[in-house]
This record gives C-alpha cells, structure tokens and sequence, in this order.
C-alpha cells in the first residue's frame, strides 16, 4: 500500500507546505551565510589593498622629500645662490626649507674640504656647522640654538673635530657617483630612533667632484602613522633580508644592543606569524614583484594578508605587509547574519503555524464532505453537510447537498422501478416459456418433415446434390447412382463445384444454384460430362430447399 494512501489531506498539506517552508528558508539562510563568506573575502581584500595603498601613498609622500630637498640645493649651488665654501651662509636656506619640510630630520651639505654644514630639525631645531681651522687638518664642528625664526642663539656643548668625509652617506655618494639612499642606521643624537638618508653627489660644471647633499628622515612617524591606521590589523615594513623598517605594533625594530630585528623575531605574535607564514611560502623575499595575498590561521581565526612592493627610482625596496583579522570587519557581517537566522527562524515559526491553520481551514469542510461521502456509500443516504469554508468548498458542499437530495430521489425512483420490473420479468418469463414449448413444437414437426424428405430422396433412384450458396456438398441423400458420378470415387462432402467439376461447369452451376435462391423458382439446365472417353449429354433441375 502506498504511503499517500495512508495519508490524511490535512497531513499532506501540512509536511509538503512546512516541507517548502524549511525547504526556501534553508535556502535563504545558506545563500545568506555564502553571501557573508563572500562579503568577508571581498572586503577582507579590498580593506588591505585600500590599507596598503595608503600606506604606499604616505610612504611615496614622505620618501620624495629627500631627492626634491637635495635636488633644490644642487639648483641653488648651480645658480651661485648657496656658496660651498661659505657654509655659515646656508643658515637661513636650511631654515626656510626646515620649515616647508617639518618631517625631515636633517638638511645638511659636506663637501670634499670636509667642511660641513646641517640644520636639524628635531625638537626646537638647531644649526650646526664644521669649519676648516687653521691649527688642524680637521674640520671643528660647533652647534647653536636658533630661536622661532631660526636666528642663532647660544652654541650648545664643546666644539670638536668631525670631519664629515667620514660618513657613509658621504662615502656613498662619492663612490656611487649618483643620487640614493643609504642603509637604515640609528641616529646618534636621539637614542633608540632609526632613519635612512638620501645622499645626492654635486659636481661643478667641469665635472669635478664639490661635495655631497643631504637629507634625512627618521622612521618614527611612519611607525607612528602605521599605528594610527592599523586598528585591529597588523602593517609592517620590512627590507628584502627581512629587517623590519616600521611597525605598527608600537615594539621597537631594534634589541637592547641597538641591533635590528627581522620580522620572525618580533615579539608580536601576528607579526611574527605573518612573517613566519611568508617565509614558508616565499623563501625568497627577493622573488616578491607583484601584490601577492595570503591566508592563514592563528588561535583558530583567519587571517588575510597582502604583500605589496614599494620601490623607487634611486633604489629604494621595501615590503608592505598587512594582516587583517577576520574579526576586524565580520563583526558587522556576523550580527546581520545572525540577525537574519532569527528572522529567518520567525518566518519559518509563522509560516508554519500560518501553513497549519490554513489546512484546517481548508480541509475541515473537506473532511465533513469525505465522512459524508462515506456514509452515503454504506447506504446511508439521508446526509447534508454544512455549507463553509472557501467559495469552491461551499460550492462543492452545495452540489453535494443537491447531489445527496436527488440520490435520495433516485433511490426511491429505483425501487419503484425494481419493482415494476420484476413485475415486467415475471411475465416475460411466462411469455417466454410458452414460446419454447411453441420451438419445441415445431422442431418436432421440423424433424418430422425431415425425415420424410430424406426417405423420400432415399427412394428416389435420380443423383441428387445438396449445396449452399458457395456451391459446398452438403449432402448426397441418393447412394444408388454413385456409379454415374463424374469422378464417382472422390469424397465430395464439404468440397465446392470447382474441387471437383471443370471451371465452366462449375461456374455455371453455382451462378444457377444462387440464382434459384435468389428467387426461390426451380431452375433446368442441360450439360455434358465426360466419362471414359465419352461425352455424356444429362440435363438437371435446381430447387430451393430455404433461403
């Protein structure tokens, strides 16, 4: 038995209602639930590609300075307008470009006498200048305060020799013989603080050698600006040998001793993980010439990572490198999904109930009309359902009352009827009786007849045929001319004329034989046989026996 037989119209309205329901809601919560998986991934990837744009934006901002500063005193120097053997004259230049760049560090110029001049920018400025003495081979340095217009005050500390060749940005850009940066070092006056300075060689007109500008930037505002920006994302800077350049986990990239940190020895976990998952992947840093995006996880939460090169014209190669925690920008996605599996959930609760009443609504006049129905098939005919529900339900409850009256009527029609025909069969049965006793009868006189005939044909001494309309034997009453038989040993019962008479003949027997049926006359005809070399001239006569 099939299971939709078992089955109750409101339970199957039910399950394949609530069925659909959990069906389209299950539907809407996975689509929801892949549309956040993919929300999380498309804007995981563009916060870190717009994270490290800014950061390539700033970095850009802040590393032009340097080739533009050192580019506007080589000008100035060309156009006699900065002397190289007068540096004292440089103070108010320094000044008045300290003040358009307030992120550099140092502005200074050496050249090949050792003399040196240099405004530093950091804390209330200062101004400092080395001069070839005539009682040392060595230029003295000595270093002033400057007020807020950058006049000289009062020389700060104890003169003392320097001599500015010395330095590697000097030695660099002399041996170099073009413009670029230095190594990251830390500088000397400001404990614990890193920066990278841009060296840039002059030469006069003839070609010679004059000296070396420069200009320098210390790395803690980009610390400072990578911590600004990151909120709960990790951005790092690193060199291609993995040292770290900036952070914005706010650990110094430098131990105790004053030496540089790689990214893996951080003690910054995400830091240290994202470097350690480069690492493993890219070996080599060097390899790295496009944006590449990594995902890993740490303490059971993804993270996405972008690596994004940032180079310049004078040889400058770094690495930006941005984590991003899932949680940083799920939270909101999360709490839109989780909004939506309660409504999702209210939905289906209301639906359902919805579903379930609705049913009942439609199935209880249904239900009264299927017990009615039932009832009127036991024989129980006197059934009137309550006429509710829908416009169909209570124009079916309608017919069904007007069907149930006339079936009430036709019950009573049929009885009347029954009894009236039985009535009808009894007479019948009479009438019947007396029409066999009446064939009885007759076959009696028939056989009768019949066997007056076949005695009368058994002594008659003349050959005689009975055929059909077909022209088949159907008997041979006469036995004693057999002899004058045409062909008189062939068994002819059940043969026609032309198994055993010449086509013509037999032709011409049978149009004669159905002919007298036709019009039930007697017909005569002559003919000729052929026996034992003899044409034998007889003559017939065909009558009708029936039709």
């Amino acid at each position: 038995m099939k299971l939709s037989n078992r089955l109750s119209l409101p339970t199957v309205l039910i399950v394949t209602s609530v069925l659909q329901i959990v069906g389209t809601v299950g539907l809407v919560g996975y689509l929801s639930f892949r549309n956040g998986q993919q929300a999380v991934s498309y804007l995981a990837k563009r916060l870190i590609r717009e994270q490290g744009d800014r950061v390539a934006l700033y970095l850009e901002s802040y590393t032009d300075v340097p080739p533009q500063v050192t580019q506007d005193n080589a000008n100035e120097i060309r156009d006699r307008h900065l002397p190289i053997s007068n540096l004292a004259e440089w103070r108010s230049h320094l000044f008045q470009q300290s003040q358009t760049f307030p992120k550099l560090g140092y502005i200074y110029f050496a050249n090949t006498q050792g003399e040196y001049v240099e405004w530093k920018n950091f804390e209330q400025g200062m101004f400092r200048l080395a001069r070839k003495s005539s009682q040392a081979s060595v230029p003295i340095i000595q270093t002033f305060s400057v007020d807020a217009n950058g006049e000289l005050k009062s020389p700060v500390g104890e003169r003392k020799y320097y001599d500015a060749r010395s330095r590697p940005g000097f030695r660099l850009a002399q041996q170099q013989q073009r413009p670029g940066w230095t190594q990251i070092y830390q500088f000397l006056e400001d404990q614990l603080t890193l920066g990278i300075s841009f060296v840039r060689p002059h030469y006069d007109q003839q070609k010679r050698f004059q000296g070396v500008l420069g200009a320098d930037f210390a790395l803690t505002d980009i610390n400072r600006f990578l911590k600004q920006i990151s909120n709960d994302s990790r951005i790092f800077i690193i060199e291609r040998d993995g040292n770290v350049v900036a952070t914005s986990s706010g650990q110094p990239p430098f131990t105790a001793q004053k030496t540089r940190l790689k990214a893996v020895e951080m003690d910054d976990l995400v830091t240290r993980t994202t470097a350690q998952q480069m690492q493993e992947r890219v070996p080599n840093l060097l390899q790295i010439r496009d944006r590449q995006q990594l995902q890993f996880q740490l303490d059971g939460k993804d993270h996405f990572v972008e690596i994004a090169p940032f180079s310049d014209e004078f040889g400058l190669d770094w690495l930006i490198v941005l984590a991003v925690p899932e949680s940083a920008f799920i939270g909101q996605i999360e709490q839109n999904t989780h909004t939506t599996a309660l409504l999702c959930l209210a939905a289906l609760g209301l639906a359902i109930a919805g579903n379930i009443l609705t049913a009942r609504w439609l199935t209880k006049p249904l239900c009264r009309l299927s017990q009615a129905t039932q009832k009127m098939a036991q024989g129980d005919f006197q059934q009137q359902v309550k006429v509710r529900g829908s416009r169909e339900v209570r124009a079916l409850s309608q017919s069904f009352n007007q069907m149930s009256q006339e079936i009430q009527r036709s019950h009573l029609q049929l009885e009347d009827y029954a009894r009236s025909l039985e009535e009808k069969v009894q007479e019948r049965t009479k009438e019947l009786q007396q029409e066999v006793e009446e064939h009885r009868r007759t076959e009696d006189r028939l056989r009768l007849a019949n066997a007056e005939l076949h005695a009368l044909f058994s002594a008659m001494d003349q050959l005689i045929f009975v055929y059909d309309r077909e022209g088949r034997h159907l008997k041979i009453p006469a036995q004693s001319q057999q002899r004058l038989l045409y062909r008189p040993n062939m068994k002819r019962i059940g043969r026609t004329l032309h198994e055993v008479l010449p086509p013509e003949m037999a032709d011409r027997f049978l149009k004669n034989i159905q002919r007298s049926l036709d019009t039930q006359t007697n017909i005569s005809l002559e003919y000729t046989l052929d026996i034992d070399e003899k044409t034998v001239w007889s003559d017939a006569v065909i009558s009708p026996i029936d039709e």
